[in-house]
C-alpha cells in the first residue's frame, strides 16, 4: 500500500511540475496555407515529446493564420536529448513558404 501511495505521489507531482514550466505561444504568419500543410504542420510539431498541444488558425481570406502550442520542457534524457527550439517553428513556415511574423508567449490558465 506505501509503494502505490509513493508511486501516486510522483506521478501527481511530475504531472503538476510539467504543468507549471509549461510555456504557450502564439506564432502569427502569412501566405497561402492548404489544409494537408496545416496538418502537416500540426503533426510535425507534434512528434516533438515537448510540444503537448499544436494548432492553426487560419483565415484564407486574409492569408494570414496563427499557431497556438504549448511546450512542456522535459527533463535532459542523455546525449541524444535535444531541447525544442522556437528556431525550429520558422523553419517549418519557411519550408511551407509562410512568412513568420511574430511570436510571442501567451498567458496559460490553470
Amino acid at each position: 500500500m506505501k509503494y502505490l501511495l509513493i508511486l501516486v505521489f510522483l506521478y501527481t507531482g511530475n504531472y503538476f511540475f510539467a504543468q507549471q514550466n509549461s510555456k504557450k505561444y502564439q506564432y502569427i504568419f502569412s501566405g497561402t496555407l492548404l489544409p494537408e500543410t496545416k496538418s502537416a504542420i500540426e503533426q510535425h510539431l507534434l512528434r516533438n515529446n515537448e510540444v503537448t498541444e499544436a494548432k492553426i488558425k487560419y483565415k484564407p481570406e486574409k492569408e494570414m493564420g496563427e499557431l497556438i502550442f504549448i511546450v512542456s520542457p522535459q527533463p535532459n534524457s542523455g546525449e541524444a536529448y535535444k531541447a525544442f527550439s522556437l528556431s525550429e517553428v520558422k523553419k517549418l513556415f519557411q519550408q511551407y513558404n509562410l512568412s513568420p511574423i511574430e511570436i510571442k508567449e501567451i498567458e496559460t490558465t490553470n
